[in-house]
C-alpha cells in the first residue's frame, strides 16, 4: 500500500509539472494532458490484466477508445454508448469467468480455505456477508471474532464491529468488491492494517484511532471501482 501511494503521488506531481510547462514551447506540440491520461489508463489496464479482472481490463480499454475515437474511426458511436457497453461486458464476463480468489492469511492452503468457502453455517468466529444490487447493514457481536469474508457488488455494505471482541486480539476481514461502497465501523482503540488493493478506487479513515489496546484488525482483498471507509467509534 505504501509503495502504491508513493507511486501515485509522484505520478500526479509529475503530471501537474508537465501540465504547467505545456503552454511553453519546451515540449513542442505534444499533448501532455492526453499523454498523462493515457499513461494512467495503461497502468490500470496492466493491473487489471495482472489481477484478471474483467472490469479492470474492459473499462481502461473503453476509456482509451473514447480518448482516441477520431484516430480509431469510431467517433460516431459516442462515449456513453461505449461506457454502457463496457459495463455490460464487465458484468457478463464476471459471470462467465468468476475470479479465483486467493487464500486469506489465516488459512494454510487453498484446500483448507475451500472447505470454509463451501460451508453453509458459520460459527461465532467465522462469517460471510454477500451484497449485490442492494444496501446491507451487518452487526458483528461475536465474542470470539476471527475472520469475515465480505463480498459486495453494485451495492453498499455497512459493517459494525463496535460490539465485537477479537479472538487472540487479532482478526482478518477479506474484502472483494466491485462498483460498491463499503463502510467499516470499528472501535477507536483498535489498530487497523489496510492491505486492500484498489483499481479505480480508494480508502479513507474518519475520526481518530487511539490505538490503546493490542487488538488488531487486518484488511485484505481488492476493490474495483469502489471505495472503503473506516470509521472509528
Amino acid at each position: 500500500m505504501k509503495k502504491s501511494r508513493v507511486f501515485w503521488g509522484l505520478l500526479f506531481i509529475a503530471g501537474a509539472i508537465l501540465i504547467l510547462i505545456s503552454p511553453t514551447d519546451i515540449l513542442g506540440d505534444l499533448n501532455i494532458l492526453s499523454l498523462f491520461i493515457s499513461f494512467i489508463l495503461l497502468y490500470c489496464l496492466g493491473k487489471g490484466i495482472a489481477y484478471r479482472s474483467p472490469s479492470g481490463i474492459i473499462f481502461p480499454i473503453a476509456l482509451l477508445c473514447i480518448q482516441y475515437d477520431d484516430f480509431l474511426g469510431i467517433d460516431f458511436i459516442g462515449p456513453w454508448t461505449i461506457l454502457l457497453a463496457a459495463a455490460l461486458l464487465s458484468i457478463g464476463f464476471s459471470f462467465l469467468f468468476p475470479k479465483k480468489r486467493y487464500c486469506p492469511y489465516k488459512y494454510k492452503d487453498q484446500e483448507e480455505y475451500y472447505k470454509y468457502e463451501n460451508k453453509q453455517e458459520y460459527d461465532d468466529s467465522d462469517m460471510r456477508f454477500q451484497t449485490s444490487f442492494k444496501e446491507s447493514i451487518q452487526y458483528i457481536n461475536s465474542t470470539q471474532f476471527e475472520y469475515a469474508d465480505v463480498q459486495c457488488s453494485f451495492g453498499s455494505s455497512k459493517i459494525f464491529l463496535d460490539n465485537a471482541t477479537l479472538k487472540n486480539d487479532c482478526a482478518y476481514i477479506n474484502i472483494e468488491g466491485s462498483f460498491c461502497g463499503i463502510e467499516l465501523f470499528v472501535p477507536k482503540d483498535w489498530c487497523v492494517e489496510n492491505h486492500v488493493e484498489f483499481v479505480f478506487g480508494g480508502s479513507e479513515e474518519t475520526y481518530h484511532c487511539e490505538n490503546t489496546t493490542t487488538s488488531k484488525l487486518i484488511l485484505q482483498g481488492k476493490i474495483v471501482f469502489g471505495g472503503l471507509t473506516i470509521t472509528y467509534i
